[in-house]
């Protein structure tokens, strides 16, 4: 089959050795879409916990959070804005 380059023809190429190429290449990305580690936060909108220390302030809220996110198989991200 005629490939292309750039939008335009170029040398034969065959279908097997293109489904190869893209084959090659999604499992690039899944493999870096598997190892990506997602980040978390539940500190509020600003990152200073202050709506939840205003309701229930007795509580250490960034233990709360630490342990809430980890929980849920996220890396735990304590400065945020």
């Amino acid at each position: 089959m005629l490939a292309r380059t750039h939008g335009q023809a170029a040398s034969p190429t065959t279908l097997g050795k293109e489904i190869a190429n893209f084959v090659y290449r999604l499992h690039n990305q899944y493999s870096k879409i598997k190892s990506h580690s997602f980040a978390g936060k539940l500190n509020g909108a600003v990152g200073n916990f202050n709506s939840h220390v205003f309701v229930y302030p007795e509580y250490d809220w960034p233990a709360i959070s630490k342990e809430f996110i980890e929980g849920l198989d996220l890396v735990f991200n304590p400065y945020t804005t």
